[in-house]
Order: structure tokens, then sequence, then C-alpha cells
């Protein structure tokens, strides 16, 4: 069945409820980022309750069917808060990876040769189970009260004849009140979000741009203070997914062309030596993207920019240049105006920081984190790569071969220790590092 199959002024919710109930089972096929998937308004999907996904999902855990999630195009199970209340259940049921390519085949045989080792109900149609009414009406209590039983007389009596019993008292009917009706509380209509822009139209959710406000940045050094003037520009409020990335390496024109390296000899040498992208150390859709060099990084931006760019004049946000952020600009954007140890202040918090761990986090958890102009987890999950400060003149970028080793920031979930954390901390390493614990956020200006 499909949505075309269900016939015109058809209340799809009774249909739907019918349809599942002659079914044994349900398998949910979920794709990559499923959970965080918007509507052209910014708003997640599955927050709404009229979506037949929702419904259906919903119908068959209510009627105890049988269901069986499907991991599609490399995607993994989303956790119960990316979901409403009444999906959670889905979270506990097993799932079954099917894999694209050579293994596609073996994977819907073993999936097929599993369903059939499955007990299902008799072939007898059980009653329908009646859908749940949405407003089931009050219960009304009836108390009744029984009539007295008259006793006759044992033996006639030669005293007066008492007067004819007095007939049996009706039954008194009880009726609870019925319950008032709640006044009515008229809110104000929620203004709807902002239509989806720019990077928002290319890299799948969680995405959103931060302001940071121009101003003063201090910076502590050795032997002296010195301040450094900046413009207003915007961060990624996260580090950059799995899932963002994938889209990188699945454009034709994206990884798989060498000239986005093009910004540096080194750069160049180093995609000729890696023809094909470094696997992610941990999969997870919403995971932050790890294992790329400061070169995949750059090449990265430089691609996002030209995709950007492409898109129709309506569609395109003001930019000049979409980059790994300089020091001086990941800096202003964790502390602002203040020179905070943390992003969330001076004293530390282990509850507002993912570290001394064995993976990374979700980059939307930790909302706590959020530095003062709502960028999160810059202190732990990874390390940040940057630019150094002088290859950032204006929105023009002057790479510097000086530089042999680049900038890493914000401590990751491998740090052990609180000082690890603070913002001043940093790592500089050859930018063709790569590990578990690195990966990187974006900047626009």
């Amino acid at each position: 069945s499909d949505v075309d199959d269900i016939p015109f002024g058809v209340d799809f919710r009774d249909y739907l409820w019918e349809e599942i109930a002659k079914q044994d089972m349900v398998l949910v096929l979920i794709g990559r980022g499923w959970a965080m998937v918007r509507d052209d308004f910014g708003r997640k999907v599955v927050e709404n309750p009229a979506d037949m996904v929702r419904m259906v999902i919903e119908m068959a855990l209510q009627q105890k069917k049988i269901l069986i999630p499907i991991l599609v195009g490399g995607a993994s199970m989303p956790v119960a808060t990316d979901l409403p209340e009444s999906l959670h259940e889905l979270c506990y049921r097993r799932p079954f990876e099917i894999q694209g390519g050579a293994a596609f085949k073996a994977d819907m045989e073993k999936l097929i040769s599993n369903i059939n080792r499955i007990k299902f109900p008799s072939d007898t149609s059980p009653t329908p189970m009646p859908r749940p009414a949405d407003n089931p009406p009050p219960p009304i209590t009836v108390v009744v009260q029984a009539p007295v039983a008259s006793v006759p007389p044992i033996a006639p009596s030669p005293q007066p004849i008492a007067p004819p019993p007095s007939p049996d008292p009706v039954p008194e009917v009880i009726l609870e009140p019925k319950p008032e009706t709640p006044p009515t509380i008229t809110t104000a209509p929620l203004k709807p979000p902002k239509p989806r822009m720019g990077v928002s139209l290319i890299l799948p959710p969680p995405f959103e741009w931060m302001e940071v406000r121009a101003g003063i940045l201090t910076i502590q050094e050795a032997i002296r203070t010195k301040t450094v003037y900046l413009d207003a520009f915007y961060m990624a409020k996260y580090p950059i997914t799995n899932a963002q990335y994938q889209i990188f390496l699945d454009d034709p024109s994206g990884y798989a062309d060498p000239a986005w390296w093009d910004f540096d000899p080194s750069a160049r040498a180093w995609r000729e030596a890696n023809p094909t992208s470094r696997p992610s150390a941990f999969v997870g859709d919403e995971l932050p993207r790890t294992n790329v060099s400061w070169y995949d990084a750059m090449a990265f931006c430089r691609w996002l920019s030209a995709k950007v760019a492409q898109l129709p004049a309506k569609q395109v946000e003001p930019f000049k240049l979409i980059t790994l952020p300089s020091e001086n600009h990941w800096q202003r954007a964790a502390q602002g105006d203040e020179r905070r140890a943390y992003t969330w202040g001076d004293k530390f918090e282990g509850k507002f920081a993912h570290f001394n761990t064995n993976k990374p986090a979700s980059v939307v958890l930790y909302p706590e984190s959020a530095s003062p102009y709502g960028v999160v987890q810059m202190c732990g999950n990874v390390y940040e790569w940057c630019l150094m400060d002088d290859e950032l003149v204006d929105t023009t970028l002057q790479l510097n071969p000086v530089h042999k080793r680049r900038a890493l920031r914000g401590g990751s979930w491998a740090s052990l220790n609180s000082a690890e954390l603070q913002i001043k901390a940093r790592l500089l390493l050859a930018p063709d590092y790569a590990s578990g614990s690195a990966g990187f956020r974006i900047m626009k200006i």
C-alpha cells in the first residue's frame, strides 16, 4: 500500500490503523539522519503528529506488532532524545543493517531467513483492535439503592391489623455532576522558523550559524597581554558531522576532485597520496567527523563555499568566505567579551563537557557548554583544526608556508583532565595528522 491508495475524504488515521491491524510485521526503513530531517521552515518532520511515517510506527507499537528497524545507507539507530516520546519504544527494538554494494544480496537473504523463522499469529483473523479514541468521554458513575424487602408475618395474630405496608421505594439514581469544561486558553500563534538557506540546503541537520559580534579579544601570552579587534563573523554552532562530511565524499565534484587541494603544494601532495578518504573513526550520523587532516578540512571548506555560491540568489545568505576559523576567531567565539577559562564560565563543570571517555558524543548533546554566542562543544568531544592567526587577513586567506604545524583547539573525548579543556589550551601538529579525537567546525565571514 502507498499514500496514493488511501481513498479521498477518508480519515487516513482510521485507514492506516486498519491496514496495520492486518499485518503480522512492520519493517521500518531508517536512513541517515532520519530523526533530524527538517521541513522548509526548519522544523523537525518527526515532531509533526500528522507525519505518516511517525503515525505508522506509533500505531504498530500500540498494536504490539513485530517491528524491525532496517538501517540503510550507513544509518545508525536514533537516540530517544531525538524522537517524540511516542516513538521511544522504537529505540529498544533490535535493528538489522543492510549494506550496499556486494553485501546487499547476502544481507537481504539473511533478513528473509530470519523473518521466515519468526512464529507469526495463526492465519485466523483476530478481532481488529479498536483505534484509541482521541478524546474519550468522562466516565459517569450510577449508584442504585436496592429496595427494602417486606417481611411477612409468621402467624395470624389477634392484635389489630396493621395498616398495609407502604409501596416499595423507587430506586434512587445519583449522577455525578458533569465535569466543567476548562476555560479556553488563547496563546499567540508561533512565528514559523526562517526557511532554510545557504549551507543548510546543502548539509543535513544539525547545522546553524551563530553570530559573533565585533569586539576586542584579549590574549594572555607568556610575557605579555595583547588585544586584537575582530569584525563580526558567524561560527557553526556544531562541529561538522559524519553525515555532513559524507555529502562531500558522495558528491562527484567533491572529494573526487583534487582541485580543492590546490591551495598549497603540500596539500596537493597529500591529496595525490590519499586518493580516497579515510573512514571516520566512529560510526554515527550525528557524531563529529574524525580522521580528517587539516588539508582535508580546508578542501571541504573550499568545496562548500563553491556549492553555496552556485545556489539561486534568493537562497544564498550573504558571505565572502567559508573557512576554518583562525585561532583568534575560534577563541573569540568561545570567550566573548569575557576572559573565561571555559565556554560556560571560569569554574569547571564536568557535566558540561564530554571528556575522559572512550568515544565521541553526538554534537547536539551538552547544550550547557554553550559559549556567550551559543556555540556548543568547544571544550571537549573533539579537537578542532584552526588556521594560524596570520593566515586570515580581513576576508582573504593567505596561507603561510613557514608554518609546518597547525593548531588544534578545544580538547576532546580523550582528554584526561580539566586543564586540557581550557579555552587557552592548544596543540600544534602536522597538517597531515588525522586521528579519532580530531575534527573541525567552520566559520563564515
